[in-house]
């Protein structure tokens, strides 16, 4: 399946709501961008589902979650004196600023009945795609990198405001999304780690420092192996900034397997990529 490209918008309230697993505040993102032009988005959790790589249940209860949270809102379209559905239909709530001034409308046209869902709606054919689905391309994006990607997104969160702390965190967070983009061209692979592992990330710089930080990267360049290993998607970045290992700290140390050899126990550090085992994931690492 064709990855996305256009512009979602994650708000600070929704990036940093512990409420909320990391594939859920992407998700959102990903609404956001898929309800620019209508107001809201159709796509189905099959859709959803084919996009990210997991089953559509996953998909519907990160929807639920979202829906219990309050960010969203969830219509659905029945066909006129029938029990059938013909569309679901998601809102952003008023809880966030919405992408544009339709987002918290409910439109109704002729031969359209609106009923609000109710959580484990059916939804017939499999979920079908909306046709219109297949042409949106979204791209998850940090608010706060709008200055620096040079976005001219005007509409910012109002009933937000960043501390100084904050800002630091989106600073070394785009400081890492740099260089992560130098070695991988996967820019949703790259925006997805950076998610899954922001505070991982975060503590990597407070104990390194910018300097330090920088080199290591530098070092994944100089190194042919890392470097080529660097191109696989997500892979590479969930080996590099695992909890369970501290491979970040031995490539800044020279202490990993290098001269063609893969990684020490790069295998058993790779965690799931787009939902992370409780398991095998060390979840210390999310708490603000």
């Amino acid at each position: 399946m064709e990855k996305p490209n256009f512009y979602g918008i994650m708000p600070a309230n929704v990036r940093y709501d512990k409420n909320l697993k990391p594939m859920e505040k992407i998700l959102y993102t990903e609404i956001t961008a898929l309800s620019n032009k209508e107001g809201y988005c159709f796509a189905s959790n099959s859709y959803f589902g084919e996009l990210y790589e997991v089953n559509k249940k996953t998909v519907s209860a990160w929807v639920n979650n979202l829906e219990k949270q309050g960010y969203i809102k969830i219509v659905l379209i029945y066909k006129q004196g029938t029990k059938e559905i013909t569309e679901r239909r998601i809102y952003i709530n008023q809880k966030v600023s919405p992408i544009n001034k339709n987002v918290d409308t409910y439109p109704q046209k002729d031969g359209e009945v609106f009923i609000k869902k109710s959580i484990g709606y059916p939804q017939k054919n499999e979920d079908p795609i909306h046709k219109k689905v297949e042409d949106n391309n979204t791209r998850l994006i940090l608010q706060d990198d709008v200055v620096n990607n040079n976005i001219n997104i005007t509409q910012k969160e109002n009933d937000v405001t960043e501390t100084k702390e904050q800002q630091h965190q989106v600073f070394v967070l785009n400081l890492a999304k740099k260089e992560m983009s130098k070695l991988c061209n996967n820019q949703f692979a790259v925006e997805t780690v950076l998610m899954a592992y922001r505070n991982k990330i975060q503590s990597l710089y407070k104990f390194l420092g910018k300097e330090k930080f920088l080199e290591t990267f530098e070092k994944i360049h100089e190194s042919s192996y890392l470097k080529e290993q660097s191109k696989n998607t997500g892979q590479f970045f969930n080996w590099l900034f695992s909890s369970k290992k501290e491979n970040f700290l031995n490539v800044f140390n020279d202490t990993y397997a290098d001269n063609d050899k893969k990684p020490s126990a790069i295998d058993e550090a790779i965690t799931v990529f787009v939902e992370p085992d409780k398991n095998n994931f060390d979840f210390s690492m999310w708490e603000d």
